[in-house]
């Protein structure tokens, strides 16, 4: 068994490193506050080793990791907020995403590239605030490490194998054991749920992943703790249910086409310290004409619904001729 290459792995502040530039003043109404992005998004299965295998990377493993634009937004919106002294706010704000190639693409980028022409905008954003509040009462589920304790207790959070780079039954054949690649922020470890899944419908499947941060952040930035659980929500969702649909070798498109976070508790309550592992509890209660619905409840080490994602996608398989062999 060969040893994966070791990558080099961004934290939060480096991965999502904001650049601020000068406001756009020249509209008549509300000058817009203006980032840039200083580091390309990481791309699933972009560090699997195409070249020994001697074939191309397949077209599902060329396109950006969604949650880097929707974190790099939120966060552009947050450190507008913290700005604007703690929350006095235009309730109004609209962020709009452009995009502009840069002018180096394996980043950092540099400043250059803000005088660029922009292209047109690749994702509207909502993000919302709230101030914290007194809880006088608790309602949740049973949490993950209580329902699945005879399959987590088995080994330890680390133990299991790294979250696949690209959770693609094909790819997993093909490249078995090649560890986290470059992915950013987190460390994650993926359970093996093949047991309990396998005599179940699809709605009733599920997928548990531990995670915690591969470098701290000051506890005080609590809207970058958050800002974390929303970016790992989004991990090989499709892809995932891409494989319970069988379509694991023979995937054609996985793409999102809406995502949605949703905090249940204070902010502090999301805020990562030591070492202890949160899971993330992954299962899709709908699939239809080639859409999907994912929802991904987190849940910190102590057993607490902190937030929950929900995603709407395609997913389909390739297209291919009867009796025609399909390979990625």
């Amino acid at each position: 068994m060969s040893t994966p290459k070791e990558w080099k792995r961004l934290s939060f502040r480096e991965a999502l490193e904001l650049a601020r530039l000068p406001d756009d003043t020249s509209s008549k109404q509300q000058a817009v506050q203006r980032f840039m992005s200083r580091q390309p998004a990481w791309t699933p299965g972009q560090e699997l080793p195409w070249d020994a295998v001697g074939i191309p990377p397949p077209k599902i493993t060329r396109g950006a990791y969604g949650a880097v634009v929707y974190a790099l937004s939120a966060l552009a919106a947050t450190r507008v907020v913290e700005e604007e002294d703690h929350g006095n706010v235009d309730e109004n704000r609209r962020g709009i995403h452009p995009t502009q190639p840069s002018s180096n693409l394996s980043g950092p980028f540099p400043d250059s590239d803000s005088e660029a022409p922009l292209g047109s905008p690749c994702l509207t954003s909502i993000v919302t605030f709230k101030r914290p509040v007194s809880s006088s009462d608790e309602v949740q589920g049973i949490p993950p490490q209580k329902r699945f304790k005879d399959i987590l207790s088995s080994r330890k959070p680390d133990q299991w194998n790294p979250c696949p780079q690209a959770d693609v039954d094909a790819l997993k054949a093909k490249f078995p054991n090649e560890g986290h690649g470059a992915f950013p922020i987190l460390d994650m470890y993926k359970v093996d749920m093949s047991d309990f899944n396998k005599s179940k419908a699809i709605p009733d499947r599920r997928e548990l992943i531990y995670y915690r941060l591969l470098k701290p952040l000051p506890k005080e930035d609590t809207n970058a703790h958050i800002l974390c659980h929303a970016f790992e929500a989004d991990r090989n969702s499709l892809f995932m249910l891409g494989n319970h649909l069988g379509y694991g070798h023979d995937l054609g498109i996985a793409a999102s086409l809406s995502y949605s976070f949703y905090v249940h508790v204070n902010a502090d309550e999301a805020v990562m310290e030591g070492d202890g592992w949160w899971m993330q509890e992954v299962s899709w209660p709908r699939f239809s004409a080639g859409r999907g619905a994912m929802e991904s409840l987190i849940w910190s080490p102590q057993g607490k619904h902190v937030a929950t994602g929900y995603q709407d996608g395609i997913v389909l398989p390739m297209t291919a001729k009867p009796g025609r062999e399909t390979k990625l």
